[in-house]
């Protein structure tokens, strides 16, 4: 298949999924969203140099958590490891 029966064929995907998302009413109370000053975040410790906030399940136990970290000003990493995976996605820096 050549490049452009595939573009085509992508943007009928997105127009069928555009045209379903449409048709569907969203129930409100599925749906919960703050703005970025509406998020409360907690620092770990007192001289933390990282602010939290926990999305989803508990980081101090086992299985699956999701948090926000935002990395306060003069913060350098070191080389370190966790016994477990992470996956990480930054949304502003490096």
């Amino acid at each position: 298949m050549t490049a452009i029966p595939r573009i085509i064929m992508c943007f009928g995907a997105l127009a069928l999924a555009t045209a379903a998302a449409h048709g569907a009413e969203l129930n409100p109370a599925a749906v919960a969203f703050k703005l970025p000053d509406q998020i409360e975040r907690t620092s770990p410790s007192a001289n933390a140099v990282v602010q939290q906030s926990v999305l989803v399940g508990d980081p101090a136990k086992a299985g699956l958590y999701m948090v926000l970290t935002k990395w306060l000003p003069g913060h350098m990493s070191r080389s370190h490891f966790h016994p477990n995976d992470r996956f990480i996605t930054v949304l502003k820096g490096t």
